[in-house]
């Protein structure tokens, strides 16, 4: 029984140690991690960070800088195992202004999977639930396309 316990302990404490040697995958960008947790929060979720899409090598608002634009999932929502996709699009420049999110995916609807920006159109391939899907699984694909205009992202057909 001794040895059991001194076992588990051992399993335990190497567990303990590598988990907190995990990299960690924020970034370190105040404003990014803070805009990202302020939603989680506002949904009384969490995000994980390490299932982000990132694209910065393109310039959306022609300023002549690279603009970041993030794709997250937050989880969880009020201890539910349901999630919510989001778009965000944190412009360059001189001045930092609050990054512009929207809603662009969720289960049973569809799960945004990459990111790309073709001509100033941005591009996110998509998952997407068909009729008889399991909840977990959906088999269609799609993608969705938006645009930035006046500070807001407009769907673009």
């Amino acid at each position: 029984m001794i040895r059991m316990a001194l076992v588990l302990l051992a399993i335990f404490a190497s567990v303990t140690f590598a988990a907190s040697k995990m990299p960690d995958c924020t970034l370190a960008d105040a404003r990014v991690e803070d805009a990202i947790k302020q939603k989680a929060a506002e949904l009384n979720g969490h995000e994980y960070c390490q299932f982000r899409r990132y694209d910065a090598m393109d310039d959306l608002n022609r300023d002549g800088v690279d603009d970041l634009l993030v794709l997250f999932t937050v989880e969880g929502q009020d201890g539910g195992n349901d999630h919510v996709d989001f778009l965000s699009v944190f412009l360059s420049g001189k001045t930092f202004t609050l990054p512009i999110t929207v809603k662009v995916g969720n289960r049973g609807q569809r799960d945004p999977v990459s990111i790309e920006v073709r001509d100033d159109i941005i591009i996110l391939e998509t998952q997407e639930w068909q009729k008889g899907d399991a909840a977990c699984c959906p088999t269609g694909k799609g993608e969705i396309r938006l645009k930035l205009s006046d500070n807001r992202l407009e769907p673009v057909r």
